[in-house]
């Protein structure tokens, strides 16, 4: 790293020294030092306003830990940019920054970074460790890209910061940071501007009287204020000029009329007041990023130049001092100094070769690059480049390397096969594999013609490594051996390195016992830490999940600064799929959207391409009913898979668009995507995707009552998870088997089959495959119960069997279960549920069976007499008739399978009342309602983000009023009403919440949705009035107040209560924060 990391990198966190003579302007260095009240600090003005000079003025005095970041182009890569505040926590607060350093840390065989946690991560450690006000300085923060996800970095850090952290934004232009909308509405983010920064006419006076011993009366300083509009650079160049002897008349009417024409005037008075050497130093060092005495010596072949270094910073012009004996010119000065500097390209060109020798004598060898390619000396560039390639690739700086290689000709860059070979890496890594082996075909021909044995063994590798990224085992081992032939016999580490590629190529096509004898001849070859994705991969797909899982979160656990993507490997996706396959929902969606994150942040788009999938995977999971998202994931899969020729890559959304479909009945579509990914599968050789989508198959016949079907490619599947070798999905297809067998009857089968899978599914601790949803298992754990009390009846595995009912919530002593849960949705439109099938409108048959239920949805905690029922239902004119055809018909709709002359599982009678069996496990959305408003209720005090996250979640399950079909019905008004009520207090008692953390947009958004409920209910008003005075938008505190107002005459005739009218008054006269 030695040549890496120069003293030019060191230079990005040092804070640059504050000049001798400096005028001090309290106000506004006052205003600077508000920034130690707020999060975030954003300083905006153009070139030459003083803002660097400013920022130091206003933390000399050490009442703060200030850390330094000069922001460059480079700092648009979001790992670039992590590194870089890993370095400059390093310098101040070792301990933290060696933390960050160790959590980012990793080699080519461990997991990315997932920027947006490392941030998180970091925001968490500083918040812990930091006592003291600390200010985190970016300088020159417009050379980050305007679309770089650098800025949504920054927004989330400042979002997580603690009272004790402060950021400071210093840039030319806007910094895109729109998420932080409602920081700044709520007073949170402290705005400096050109208006601000400009020298006001007293201001200017001073720094004449004091700088250049030249009293300015009103009437001069006052035309000075109105030429340079404030601009600290042209004043000092007008002090300057005025105090060689020309007088602020003479000089102001000779002065052009706009600020840049009058910035080049000033320049070349400048210049030419300098003498002759000074010149001739200034343009000639115009070359330099970065300057040093003893550089300058050497290059430019000249003494004394720290001398005179000091010298132009002294004056305190152009010339900045950022570390012992380095100084930089000011950004225009530099470019104005290049532009006029008289060189003819030759003598430029020259310049710059001495320049890259020095620094190539210095072994600062990205600087002599730089210059070589700056003075186009393109071949000595060219070679330097070659032994750097690896080490900027694993060091964060691939985008330095990139802009290298877009800067060499074409013609010389293709007799430089190494650095071809290194951009079709790069286009490898960000998902775009056709411009890969674009490059690879280059470079294989450029070693051809060198006779490079070496470099076709390099071309290989690529070639295999594309095919590895994409999952296509066949070519990926054609190019393996190919490599494994080229390479020399000597060279064990890398064979060794091979032989994990090719058991890597095994664990893909699904040949386990293959792939953990090639891992073994590599170990043997050379002992080093195997590759814990590989191993993880090859753990899941021979069912060893709790063994994959572990591998997996220790590879969470070690991060890295100069993430690669690793296509489908990543940790993330992974441990999603890992968690799709165990069930794990809620994992497996935060594994799937932290993937994504990690294909976005690095524009990787295969890795985005396999994020949608696991995101597909956990959305089918996550809600049962509900598939258009689940579906939108896998579509935006396929899409990105297609738009990069990646054919394989098809094979798992289609498997899971099977299986999605499959489970909603959808036989003939889910048959199309299942035969189609089998097609797929079968042409990549991939055995194990192969029995994935036979196994898809299965279930999608099953789900459709094609059992004789599903049976047949239930076993196919099994065979074929057998000769994987994988313990895990060939149970699960064993599991398929008896359910098939155990709806069907045959006992004979089931007893065989349903004895095996559950005596391995005990031994493996695989209880999950009957008491959670998993993407191959079942959708409604209440499913399987009919199979566990045949189990149960047949005696196998009896005390296991009991123990998994128990986990299920089924009650001792059952003897039937419909096989499905009951869901009832009563907020909003009444839906109900058999599992994930809706009863649709024919099949209530009667609307009075469909009333029944929504009778003892709304009594749902007792028992109702039949009578009751039949008076509250039909009135006087009803009879006990009546009553029996609609339950009859509830029954029906409810439990269309039930055997004849059997009682109900759902509804329950005692005598001749009547109510739901609730202890079946009957969800409903009312129920879940009031349990997320209560358990929010008791722990707001001591966890109130936890409370809020409940609360969204009873808000949002309100859908709308209890039954409202049933409107006019008394006996649901008073259950309608409570609901309603628990509803709107629950909305201002999170509002509330809310306000109180500053989240305005949020706490306006609750308060519109209760006046939308009950427009007189006044402490929404309230809050409303408070939070747009937040806003400073005082004409919607008038506009919230009138409407109040008016609703409460127009619905009941009262005024405001004082409490309304009194915060009234106070907010449309004061200026106090409320």
């Amino acid at each position: 790293m030695a040549n890496v990391y120069t003293p030019l990198f060191a230079a990005k966190f040092l804070r640059p020294k504050l000049a001798k003579h400096v005028i001090e302007r309290p106000q506004i260095v006052q205003k600077v030092r508000e920034a130690t009240r707020v999060p975030l600090t954003v300083i905006r003005a153009g070139a030459g306003y003083g803002k660097t000079t400013l920022l130091n003025q206003a933390f000399s005095d050490k009442q703060a830990d200030v850390l330094w970041i000069n922001c460059s182009e480079e700092d648009s890569a979001a790992q670039t940019f992590l590194l870089h505040v890993a370095h400059a926590l390093l310098r101040r607060f070792p301990e933290i920054g060696e933390h960050t350093l160790h959590m980012l840390t990793w080699d080519e065989r461990q997991g990315s970074v997932d920027p947006a946690a490392a941030i998180g991560e970091l925001a968490e450690q500083l918040g812990r460790k930091l006592n003291r006000d600390t200010v985190i300085v970016l300088d020159d923060y417009q050379m980050v890209d305007d679309h770089s996800a650098v800025h949504k970095l920054v927004e989330q850090f400042v979002e997580q910061l603690t009272d004790r952290i402060h950021v400071i934004i210093a840039s030319r232009e806007k910094a895109p940071l729109p998420g932080l909308a409602i920081k700044r509405a709520n007073g949170l983010v402290l705005d400096i501007d050109e208006t601000d920064m400009a020298f006001k006419q007293t201001e200017i006076q001073e720094l004449f009287q004091t700088q250049y011993a030249l009293p300015l009366d009103e009437r001069m300083a006052a035309s000075l204020s109105a030429k340079t509009e404030g601009w600290i650079m042209a004043l000092h160049m007008l002090g300057q000029l005025m105090r060689k002897g020309c007088s602020w008349e003479s000089a102001l009417a000779s002065l052009p009329q706009s600020m840049m024409e009058l910035f080049e005037y000033l320049l070349a008075d400048y210049l030419a007041n300098q003498s002759e050497q000074t010149r001739l130093f200034l343009r000639q060092t115009a070359v330099l990023e970065l300057m040093q005495g003893e550089d300058c010596d050497a290059i430019f072949d000249r003494e004394k130049s720290s001398e005179l270094l000091k010298s132009l910073e002294t004056k305190g012009l152009f010339t900045f001092r950022i570390g012992d004996g380095m100084y930089r010119y000011h950004h225009l000065f530099r470019g104005y100094l290049r532009r006029m500097s008289g060189f003819t390209p030759a003598e430029l060109a020259k310049l710059h070769y001495k320049a890259a020798a020095r620094y190539r004598q210095k072994d600062d060898r990205r600087q002599a690059v730089e210059h070589l390619l700056a003075g186009k000396f393109y071949s000595d560039a060219i070679e330097l480049m070659k032994g750097m390639t690896g080490e900027l690739m694993t060091s964060g700086l691939q985008g330095e390397l990139q802009r290298w290689l877009d800067l060499l000709p074409a013609e010389l860059l293709s007799s430089a096969p190494e650095l071809i070979l290194c951009r079709g890496d790069m286009y490898r890594l960000a998902g775009d594999f056709a411009a890969a082996q674009e490059c690879y075909a280059l470079a294989e021909a450029g070693f051809t013609n060198l006779g490079s044995v070496v470099g076709h063994y390099q071309v290989a590798k690529a070639y295999a490594l594309v095919y590895l990224d994409t999952v296509q085992p066949v070519l990926a081992e054609r190019y393996l051996m190919q490599a494994l032939d080229l390479v020399d016999k000597s060279r064990a580490q890398e064979r060794a390195r091979l032989y994990q590629l090719l058991a890597e190529n095994m664990v893909n096509q699904g040949r386990a016992e293959e792939a953990a004898s090639l891992f073994h001849q590599a170990n043997e070859l050379f002992m080093e830490d195997s590759r814990g994705d590989v191993e993880a991969r090859m753990n899941l797909r021979t069912g060893r999940l709790h063994m994959a899982k572990s591998i997996l979160n220790r590879q969470t656990g070690r991060r890295n600064p100069y993430p690669l993507p690793r296509s489908h490997r990543e940790t993330p996706l992974l441990l999603g799929l890992l968690n799709a396959f165990m069930g794990e929902v809620d994992e497996a969606w935060a594994n799937a959207q932290e993937g994504l994150n990690i294909g976005l942040s690095m524009k990787a788009v295969f890795v985005q391409a396999v994020a949608y999938m696991r995101l597909g995977h956990a959305k089918q999971l996550k809600s049962w009913t509900e598939m258009t998202e689940a579906v939108e994931c896998y579509q935006q899969a396929l899409d990105i898979v297609s738009s990069l020729g990646v054919e394989k890559g098809k094979a798992e959304p289609l498997f899971g668009l099977c299986v999605l479909y499959g489970h909603h009945g959808s036989q003939e579509i889910a048959l199309r995507y299942g035969m189609e990914g089998l097609r797929v599968s079968k042409q990549a050789k991939d055995d194990w995707m192969v029995a994935m989508n036979e196994l898809a198959i299965a279930i999608a016949y099953y789900k459709s009552a094609s059992y004789e079907q599903a049976q047949g490619w239930a076993d196919r599947a099994h065979q074929s998870f057998v000769r994987c070798g994988d313990s895990y999905l060939s149970t699960v297809a064993m599991f398929w088997l008896a359910m098939t067998a155990a709806v069907t009857g045959e006992q004979a089968t089931f007893r065989r089959v349903g004895e095996s899978l559950l005596t391995r599914t005990q031994a493996n601790d695989l209880d999950f495959l009957f008491t959670r949803p998993t993407i191959l298992g079942l959708r409604d754990p209440q499913e399987v119960i009919p199979l566990l009390l045949l189990a149960e009846q047949e005696g196998i595995c009896r005390t296991y069997v009991t123990a998994l009912l128990a986990d299920l919530g089924s009650t001792a002593g059952l003897e039937r279960h419909p096989g499905y849960t009951l869901r009832v949705q009563a907020l909003g439109q009444f839906r109900v549920w058999r599992g994930l099938e809706e009863i649709r409108a024919k099949e209530w048959q009667r609307e009075k069976a469909k009333q029944l239920l929504q009778y003892f949805v709304t009594c749902r905690k007792q028992l109702i007499h039949k009578e009751q029922l039949v008076e509250a239902l039909w009135g006087e004119a009803g009879s006990d008739g009546d009553f029996k055809v609609a339950m009859n018909a509830l029954i029906n709709a409810l439990e269309p399978s039930r055997s004849a002359r059997t009682n109900s599982f759902y509804i329950l009678k005692q005598s001749s009342s009547y109510g739901l069996n609730l202890a079946t496990g009957i969800q409903l959305d009312v129920d879940e309602f009031e349990s997320y408003i209560s358990r929010g209720a008791r722990i707001a005090a001591k966890d109130p983000e936890q409370a809020i996250r409940l609360y969204r979640l009873a808000l949002n399950q309100y859908k709308g009023d209890f039954l409202p079909e049933c409107c006019y019905e008394d006996w649901c008004q008073e259950e309608r009403e409570r609901l309603l009520m628990l509803y709107i207090t629950t909305a201002e008692r999170m509002a509330h919440m809310l306000f109180e953390r500053g989240e305005s947009e949020e706490c306006i958004s609750l308060c519109l949705r209760i006046i939308g409920k009950d427009s007189c209910w006044e402490e929404a008003y309230r809050l409303l009035m408070q939070c747009y005075y937040r806003q400073n938008n005082r004409a919607m505190v008038i506009r919230v107040y009138r409407q109040c107002r008016d609703n409460l005459m127009s619905e009941l005739g009262v005024p405001p209560a004082k409490e309304t009218s009194e915060l009234f008054k106070k907010l449309s006269v004061s200026d106090e924060n409320i």
